[in-house]
């Protein structure tokens, strides 16, 4: 599980054990209240390859209801690889957020 943390403009997560299913936790990390973008870099240091599950189900956190505009549900990535995760969160309201997501494999 990567809890995202939007408090910095960007985030660095180094891989090197644990299962090869990851998450990305949105619901307990710290979210903008205004339209934001976030780019997360996850490294997958290990010997297998790891799969990263986009969440799909909107939740509600301090009023505001996030939404998720994903394109892929799973994104493989291979071992000693990395990939960049651009999140943008677009906010059509005051309480109700659009996050969208976009991920490059590193080549």
């Amino acid at each position: 599980t990567i809890v995202i943390d939007t408090t910095p403009n960007w985030q660095r997560v180094n891989i090197s054990s644990g299962v090869d299913a990851l998450i990305l936790d949105y619901e307990n990390g710290v979210l903008p209240t205004k339209n934001r973008e976030y780019l997360l870099v996850i490294n997958n240091a290990t010997g297998t390859t790891k799969t990263l599950t986009l969440p799909t189900v909107s939740f509600v956190k301090n009023g505001i209801t996030y939404n998720f505009t994903n394109t892929a549900g799973g994104v493989p990535i291979d071992k000693g690889r990395s990939i960049e995760v651009n999140v943008i969160f677009f906010f059509i309201n005051a309480t109700t957020c659009n996050i969208r997501t976009q991920i490059t494999q590193f080549i």
